[in-house]
C-alpha cells in the first residue's frame, strides 16, 4: 500500500506539473499569437519555473488526493475477497470523497497554469465556469481519457516485456535490489510501472492541451477568432456539430 501510494503521488505530481506548464503555454499562445516561437522560449522557462515553485504545492496536493483515493481503492479490492463489510464501508467512503472533491480533476490544472490559482480554488472556479456556459457535458465525456488509458497500458505492457526479456537473459540485473528469486516476474512488473509512468507524463501534455483549448474556447472565443481565425472556424464548426448531436451550450 505504501509503495502504491508513493508511486501514484509521484506520478500524479509529475503529470500535474506538466499539465500546468502546458496550460500556461496554451493561454499565452491563445492571446499572444505573434510571440516569437522558439524551442526553449521565455514563456516556457517561466512556466516551468512557476510550476516548480509557486504552483508546486497545488500540483502535489492534487497528487496527494489522487494517491489517497487510489490507495483506498486498492484496500477495497483486497478486502472484498476477505471481509465484505469492510469493502462496502470503503465503497461508501470513496463515494463521499469523490462527491466532495468532484471539482478536483485535470480541469483544475488549466486554471492553475493560466491564472495561478490554488488547487481548490482552481477546481471550483473552472467547474463554475463550465456549468455557467452549459459545458458540463464536455467534461463528463471520457472518450479521450479512455484512449489515453489504453495508450498507457499498451506502453506499460511493452516495457514490461522488455524488462522480462532483460531479466531472463541477465539474472544479475535485479540482484542489487535483492530480487534473486522471481527475477522474471519482478522484471516484468518493474517494466510495466516504469513504462506506465513515462507514458503518463508524456501524454499529460496532450491531455492538458486538449483541456486548455476547451477552457479557453469557453472563456475567450472572440480572442480566438481574432488571433487564430482559421482554427476558430474549424473549432466552431466542430462545436456546432456537437450541439446538433444533443449537447447544449452557451458560448
Amino acid at each position: 500500500i505504501i509503495f502504491l501510494f508513493s508511486y501514484y503521488w509521484v506520478l500524479q505530481t509529475l503529470e500535474a506539473m506538466v499539465q500546468i506548464v502546458t496550460a500556461s503555454l496554451i493561454g499565452e499562445w491563445w492571446h499572444y499569437p505573434d510571440e516569437e516561437v522558439e524551442t526553449v522560449s521565455l514563456g516556457l522557462t517561466q512556466a516551468m519555473k512557476r510550476a516548480c515553485t509557486y504552483s508546486f504545492g497545488s500540483a502535489s496536493t492534487g497528487g496527494l488526493l489522487f494517491a489517497f483515493v487510489q490507495a483506498l481503492r486498492q484496500i477495497r479490492s483486497w478486502s472484498r475477497t476477505r471481509v465484505k463489510f469492510v469493502a462496502d464501508a470503503m465503497d461508501c467512503l470513496l463515494g463521499i470523497i469523490l462527491f466532495s472533491f468532484d471539482y478536483v480533476n485535470a480541469w483544475a490544472y488549466v486554471y492553475i497554469g493560466i491564472y495561478g490559482y490554488s488547487y481548490s480554488d482552481a477546481g471550483k472556479n473552472v467547474a463554475t465556469m463550465l456549468q455557467r456556459k452549459g459545458w458540463t457535458g464536455v467534461i463528463s465525456s471520457e472518450l479521450a481519457g479512455n484512449a489515453f488509458i489504453m495508450a498507457k497500458l499498451a506502453v506499460g505492457l511493452f516495457t514490461g516485456f522488455i524488462g522480462l526479456i532483460l531479466s531472463v537473459f541477465d539474472h544479475r540485473l535485479l540482484e542489487g535490489i535483492g530480487l534473486r528469486q522471481y527475477y522474471d516476474k519482478a522484471g516484468f512488473i518493474i517494466g510495466v510501472f516504469v513504462g506506465f509512468m513515462v507514458s503518463s507524463v508524456i501524454l499529460a501534455v496532450v491531455s492538458s492541451a486538449l483541456n486548455s483549448v476547451i477552457v479557453r474556447f469557453a472563456e475567450s472565443p472572440l480572442e480566438f477568432a481574432e488571433n487564430h481565425p482559421s482554427l476558430s472556424r474549424r473549432m466552431e464548426s466542430a462545436w456546432r456539430s456537437k450541439i446538433s448531436d444533443g449537447t447544449n451550450s452557451r458560448v
